[in-house]
């Protein structure tokens, strides 16, 4: 789905508004669950928290360790910069490879 929907952008670029496609699904209750893979570093583990919790401060959504929850994101260094937006269902991926972390 957002695979079509980028080609749709650019086959079409008149489109002017800008926002979150409509099938992005939030996660429920402003909680964001998440898990590190043994492919990051110790170092870069706590720049993620660090990150997370300046991100927690200054909105409404709470970020929480937890690799067993049902909803989940692993942050993982696939070797570049990338995740699905919203919250897919199950086990999701962001990839934070090492330029992604400059």
């Amino acid at each position: 789905k957002q695979l079509s929907a980028l080609e749709n952008d650019v086959e079409n670029p008149t489109r002017a508004k800008r926002q979150i496609y409509e099938f992005a699904t939030r996660w429920t209750n402003n909680k964001v669950y998440y898990y590190f893979d043994a492919t990051i570093t110790a170092v870069n583990r706590a720049y993620v928290r660090t990150v997370l919790k300046y991100l927690q401060a200054r909105t409404c959504i709470n970020f929480i360790e937890d690799a067993k929850a049902t909803n989940r994101i692993r942050v993982f260094n696939g070797g570049g910069c990338y995740s699905s937006i919203g919250m897919i269902g199950g086990e999701q991926d962001l990839s934070l490879g090492g330029y992604c972390m400059v």
